[in-house]
Parts: C-alpha cells; sequence; structure tokens
C-alpha cells in the first residue's frame, strides 16, 4: 500500500500543479485552466448543503456542525463550504500542491485548516475527534484496500453520535468499457494515466464497506444513489453513525 500511496500523492501533486481545479472538478470544457474560481468554488456549497440535508435528515445532529473533517479536500472547495455550516473545518489531502492552493483559497476563514497527509493513514488524527468526517468524489480514484482502509479510519476518528458520509463507486455498468479493461490490466492502465496525467475510477464493493463499517459498530442510517461518477458508474452516498451520547443528543 505504501507503494501505491505514494504513487497517488505523486499523480495528484502533479496535477494540483498544473491544472488543480480541472482534477477536482473535471469538465471536459473547463481542462486547461479554464475554471473560473469564483463559480468554481460555488459548487462546493451545493454539495455540501447536500450532505448537511442528509445528516439532518437522518440524524440528531443540526447546523452548525461541530468540528469537521474533509477527507480529499483537494483545494479547499468542500472545506470552504463546510466552514458556513461548522463551528470547524479541517481539510486533509495526499497532494502538497493542493494543499498550497487550499490555504490560499481557505486564508480568509480563521475556523478552517488543511494538512497534508503523509502516511497512507489518518493516524495523525486522534480516536474521536470529529463530530462529522466526510469525503466527496475522492473514494471513488483510490484502490479498493485502501478505500476499506480509509472508511474504517473515518470510523475510528469519529466520536460517539457523530457521522461519517461518504460517496463512492460501487459498480461499473456494462458501457464502461474502459474500467472493466483497466479492471483486467491495471498495469497497463497505471501506465496510461501516469502518461496522460489523468486519474482512475476504482470500485469498491458495498457488502466490503457494509461488514466493515459493521464490524466496528457502526450504524448505517442511509444510502442514495447520486450521479457523481458519471453514467458509466454505479455511484453511492452512505451515512453512517457511531452510537453513544454526542453532539445533538
Amino acid at each position: 500500500m505504501n507503494r501505491e500511496f505514494k504513487e497517488s500523492s505523486n499523480q495528484w501533486t502533479s496535477l494540483g500543479a498544473t491544472d488543480p481545479l480541472w482534477a477536482v472538478l473535471s469538465d471536459p470544457e473547463k481542462k486547461g485552466g479554464k475554471w473560473n474560481l469564483e463559480e468554481f468554488l460555488a459548487t462546493g456549497d451545493a454539495d455540501i448543503e447536500r450532505f448537511s440535508r442528509l445528516i439532518e435528515r437522518h440524524s440528531a445532529l443540526r447546523r452548525p456542525f461541530g468540528d469537521v473533517l474533509d477527507f480529499g479536500c483537494g483545494v479547499g472547495r468542500l472545506s470552504l463550504a463546510w466552514s458556513k455550516q461548522a463551528r470547524s473545518v479541517t481539510g486533509v489531502d495526499v497532494a502538497s500542491t493542493m494543499i498550497d492552493r487550499a490555504r490560499e483559497v481557505l486564508s480568509g476563514r480563521p475556523n478552517a485548516t488543511v494538512r497534508l497527509n503523509t502516511e497512507p493513514n489518518l493516524a495523525q488524527f486522534p480516536t474521536e475527534s470529529f463530530d462529522v468526517v466526510a469525503s466527496h468524489i475522492t473514494l471513488q480514484h483510490v484502490p479498493p484496500e485502501a478505500a476499506l482502509m480509509y472508511i474504517r479510519e473515518f470510523a475510528r476518528i469519529t466520536r460517539p453520535g457523530g457521522v461519517t458520509a461518504f460517496q463512492i463507486v460501487t459498480g461499473r455498468k456494462l458501457g464502461d468499457w474502459k474500467g472493466h479493461l483497466a479492471d483486467r490490466l491495471p498495469w497497463l492502465a497505471t501506465l496510461h494515466h501516469r502518461i496522460a496525467l489523468g486519474f482512475r475510477v476504482y470500485v469498491t464493493s458495498e457488502s466490503l464497506i457494509r461488514a466493515a463499517m459493521q464490524e466496528l459498530g457502526m450504524v448505517l442510517l442511509s444510502v442514495e444513489t447520486d450521479e457523481f461518477a458519471g453514467e458509466v458508474a454505479t455511484s453511492r452516498t452512505f451515512l453512517f453513525a457511531k452510537p453513544g451520547t454526542g453532539p445533538g443528543k
């Protein structure tokens, strides 16, 4: 996993240096530095409003939330949005170039901070240190073994009474021939994306996600199918709670 982590870190660091906004939101019409920063950041408000409503609909937590972890924060698009909905937000990412840009984006938000993750885990964060742990359009770019490890880490760092919410790809549709080919020939996919500075979409089994969280005592509150991985993949947003007395109880 250390090798995969370093490759991922290098890949996203390179993307962050060349076209960071497009790397986060890959609209073909915006490739090549064509995103307007204000327009780009505004999309984060809609995404976090969706997460906030999901949390309020299925749990006892209410806005403003407590301490939030934004996993895969990139340039701070969602961390900025979370900072308007919570007491504090901490963004974390594996790419130093993304983190540098995020610090600029969040410079006017005293309740927002970002950290570079240099290890293939979340060991830098103490157990039960966040009321909300969230991740959006990040885990779909993480190999399944590593994705499941991070999901277990989400459970560890969630406080009793808190929740973890994350979007992830759980299946491929017949039309995703590139994805099916990449699954069968991973070395070829790795070579292609290394040359093209692109990124893979991985599939993580929903049954393994449920089993991992159940083993750690997390309670499934909601699973919603979404469209965040395009038309050829099955993407879902999961919401789990850690039992116990906590915020909003």
